[in-house]
């Protein structure tokens, strides 16, 4: 199965010029306009469009005027920051009639800082310009100086646009956020100029002795249009196209129609029998049949589908279906889907179909279709969606079925949003909302005094103690017996079920701990994601944690204390190896739209204290028991070994993100356990004897991202994973930071989300990387939040065995 990715804007002129950073700012440069983007002359074999912009009035259109916008907004060459700089300064001469070779504008679609000798309103000053192609330029200035161009005999160049552009200009560049020195553009005038022939453009006089100037070429960023005289939305093939800054009226960007004089006759139209006529534009008349190579291409998800959710919990998947014609005969396809689930697993529409008229030679076709993806019980469940395609039309033929179909599969594990492999105990008056509520041995709500409520299924895989006036607002299955101190005051408004219950294990991870402990007194303050040894929040603190991964030995939050997890950025996950304590009324809150979660390898205890106004995350701890004492809210999920809930405790799951917290560095699991590290595993085998040789040291592992498309408001880039080691891989994990991105499509590799920390584990064909090998096949594509058009994915961490 191939991936296809989405077409950008094809601004190849500035990414050939200016880099990566700048091509972040003017992939946005064309909003509104065409894709046919016409590119820059110094691009080897694809042309140059030499329309001059007369026909664009007395103003630019908005796609030229973005681009030299967005140029003014980035500054100089090879900013890879994407911030510009101030570093090709020119100090103008004083004789506007000089001779002498400089000072001279030597690039264009950079930014210039122009410096005019004298004193103000008395400051006119030349610099040197000769272009290299014949064509229109822009002159554009920071400034609204006056701006003529000469001749070498003196003779002045008429303007052919003089356009204000502040306005326009600042109004991108806070889409952007943009700064100095291009910050904005005041002004831009437009003059037709002659290769090779040396002019001077002469600035002032001005009220001020400085300010930025750009040369652009704004002819690149014109648009092709096609006639569209029976005004059928498709454009006439057999006359020339026009280049517009906007769509001329009685014109459409495409070439389709095959009889631009009847509206009837048109792609889209149905073939009507025995009229003599191609109706549809397939070059078939009536009768005729077509033999066509018609090619499922690809089905795909439009963004990784998560890796986890909550047990009655309902996640959109888009999934995009490409097709596409082998062959130079257009023909009509059906394309159908049928999408099934495993046990427990529910996914809508179960089948959909789809007519595709007129596909022709090379032409790839999309169709965007959304499944409503869900679980009814825990535990892994697979979704399948098979895609084929085959001629619409009777007595079509498609001579190579084996490129018609293709399937996307993909996996989700199905979580509780209360999990414990041991004991669930619920104290009087404490009220759960969680979808479903997985115990393992015994599960108890209520006490002899008060009411306790559980707002969902319940599934308790031994016996059910329900205590005075508690209820379950949903199903009962339980394993063992139910026991009930007064029957006639416990209730259950579902269905009760005595009957086998399986609990999934807790997925573990490896923390790893560093030799550092850090502190947060008193006050304000933050910390930054990293590897520390032990970490104590004390008393009046006022701590903020920002995305990425924070690994601690232990972690000690004390009374009275806020704790803010702002996952804007993206998700935040904080794991110990031992404790993990809330002190009494200390406070947890979460801003942003990520995913926050606790995670412990503790054996003991995880407590989190009396009066905690606000406990705003998730927390997993497969070993220990969770005790919540009284009088404390929380907004997440909880798994555990034990979860003890103490008296006025509410627990509730709605307020958290669309998925379950997902574990970013696990390391896929053993497939043996015999003690010997023979090669044979999947993980890292440490069972037997050999436990006190396990692990073995990780591997020296590095990571770069390389950048294969980008264009402002998205990008895509590989994953490029070296292993610098003297023994092959068996397994390696890398975890990524989005950065305000999320990504739309990926491959090659198991993601655990689509925006924030990403851990990507890799497939069986690319597990193994062998000593001084790189390996790029894993990759994504990822759309920018506003107003980032700079980001590109962070490294978090790298581990390999």
């Amino acid at each position: 199965m191939t991936n296809v990715g989405v077409r950008a804007p094809r601004l190849v002129g500035y990414r050939a010029r200016i880099g990566a950073a700048v091509s972040l700012v003017l992939g946005v440069s064309v909003v509104g306009c065409s894709t046919d983007v016409q590119p820059d002359g110094d691009e080897p074999g694809l042309g140059r469009l030499e329309t001059p912009l007369t026909n664009c009035g007395t103003t630019l259109g908005a796609a030229p005027l973005e681009n030299s916008c967005g140029h003014g907004f980035v500054g100089p060459f090879g900013d890879s920051l994407g911030i510009g700089t101030q570093a090709s300064p020119l100090a103008a001469s004083a004789n506007v009639n000089f001779t002498g070779a400089t000072p001279r504008f030597n690039e264009v679609q950079t930014i210039y800082r122009v410096t005019l000798p004298g004193p103000l309103n008395n400051n006119r000053s030349a610099i040197k310009f000769t272009p290299t192609v014949t064509q229109d330029y822009a002159i554009g200035t920071s400034a609204d100086v006056a701006v003529s161009v000469l001749a070498p005999g003196g003779a002045a160049v008429s303007a052919l646009i003089n356009q204000n552009t502040a306005s326009a200009c600042a109004q991108l560049g806070a889409g952007l956020g943009a700064g100095p020195p291009g910050s904005a553009l005041s002004r831009l005038r437009v003059f037709t100029l002659t290769a090779g022939v040396e002019y001077r453009v002469v600035f002032g006089p001005a009220s001020v002795n400085s300010f930025n100037v750009l040369i652009d070429e704004p002819n690149d960023f014109l648009n092709l249009y096609f006639a569209d005289n029976d005004v059928d939305t498709y454009g006439d093939p057999n006359f020339p196209g026009v280049s517009e800054c906007t769509t001329p009226a009685g014109y459409v960007d495409n070439d389709l129609d095959c009889d631009d004089t009847n509206a009837s006759i048109q792609p889209n139209a149905s073939e009507v029998d025995g009229d003599g006529i191609d109706n549809d534009c397939d070059t078939l008349i009536d009768g005729e049949t077509a033999t066509s190579d018609l090619v499922l291409v690809d089905v795909a998800p439009v963004a990784t589908p998560p890796g986890r959710m909550l047990v009655g919990q309902s996640v959109n998947v888009s999934v995009r279906t490409v097709v596409s014609n082998n062959d130079p005969i257009p023909t009509d396809g059906e394309v159908t889907r049928t999408a099934t689930a495993s046990a427990g697993g529910t996914i809508t529409p179960g089948s959909s179909v789809s007519l595709q008229n007129n596909i022709r030679l090379g032409e790839t076709r999309e169709m965007l279709t959304t499944y409503a993806v869900g679980c009814t019980t825990p535990g892994l469940k697979t979704f399948t969606i098979a895609a084929e395609i085959h001629p619409a039309r009777a007595g079509d033929t498609d001579p190579n079925p084996s490129n018609d179909s293709d399937t996307l599969t993909f996996a989700v594990d199905c979580n509780a949003c209360m999990h414990a492999t041991k004991e669930v105990l619920l104290a009087d008056r404490t009220h759960v909302t969680v979808g479903k509520l997985l115990a393992g041995t015994s599960f108890q709500l209520g006490s002899d005094k008060a009411s306790a409520v559980v707002a969902a299924d319940v599934a308790v895989n031994g016996n059910a103690y329900l205590r005075t006036t508690s209820k379950i607002q949903g199903n009962l299955t339980y394993a063992g017996f139910v026991n009930s101190q007064d029957p006639l005051n416990v209730a259950v408004t579902g269905t009760v079920t005595q009957a086998p219950v399986t609990i999934p294990p807790i997925a573990r991870l490896t923390v790893p701990v560093g030799t550092t402990d850090i502190t947060a007194n008193s006050g304000a303050s933050s910390w930054t994601a990293g590897t520390r040894r032990d970490g104590t929040v004390n008393p009046g603190a006022n701590l903020t944690l920002t995305a990425g991964v924070y690994n601690f030995r232990s972690l000690n939050v004390l009374t009275d204390t806020v704790i803010t997890l702002n996952t804007s950025g993206g998700d935040i996950f904080i794991n110990t190896q031992d404790g993990l304590n809330f002190g009494d009324r200390s406070r947890v809150y979460k801003t942003g739209g990520g995913q926050a979660l606790f995670y412990s390898n503790s054996a003991g205890i995880v407590r989190l204290g009396t009066d905690i106004q606000q406990f705003n995350a998730s927390i997993s701890a497969p070993d220990a028991r969770v005790n919540v004492f009284s009088r404390t809210l929380i907004n997440g999920c909880m798994s555990a070994s034990t979860i003890a809930l103490d008296t006025d405790v509410t627990l509730n799951s709605t307020n958290i993100p669309g998925s379950f917290p997902v574990t970013p560095n696990d390391l896929p699991p053993s497939t043996c356990n015999n003690g010997v590290q023979d090669g044979t595993e999947t993980g890292v085998d440490c069972g037997g004897l050999c436990q006190n040789a396990c692990p073995p040291p990780p591997l020296p592992l590095s990571v770069t991202f390389p950048v294969t498309s980008n264009w402002g408001t998205g990008y895509c880039v590989n994953i490029a994973v070296r292993n610098n080691g003297s023994r092959p891989t068996v397994a390696w994990l890398v975890t990524l930071n989005t950065n305000q991105s999320a990504m739309y499509q990926s491959w090659n590799g198991n993601y655990t989300a689509t925006s924030g920390v990403v851990g990507v584990t890799p497939m069986s064909f690319n597990n193994v990387i062998n000593p001084g090998q790189t390996i790029t096949s894993p990759g994504f594509c990822a759309n920018r939040t506003a107003g980032n058009f700079w980001s590109l994915p962070s490294l978090v961490s790298v581990t390999g065995y």
